[in-house]
């Protein structure tokens, strides 16, 4: 929804784990939801319980550089 692909594909292309998979290090997994109940900032990332919005393919390379 509203470009949450290309959010899903960027953070394939980072850590190369598809949604329902789990880095080998276990460090990250990644899960698809339907709803996350804040359209208006859709496309929305979770991590570690803090809601991301407004997504970019950008930002979440950024915001995985800083935790990785």
């Amino acid at each position: 929804m509203r470009g949450g692909t290309k959010i899903v594909k960027a953070v394939k292309d980072k850590l190369g784990i598809d949604p329902g998979e789990t880095t080998d290090d276990f460090e990250f997994s990644v899960e698809g939801v339907a709803c996350l109940g804040a359209c208006a900032l859709a496309p929305v990332m979770v991590v570690n319980g803090q809601v991301f919005g407004n997504m970019t393919p950008d930002r979440v390379v950024d915001i995985l550089d800083e935790l990785l």
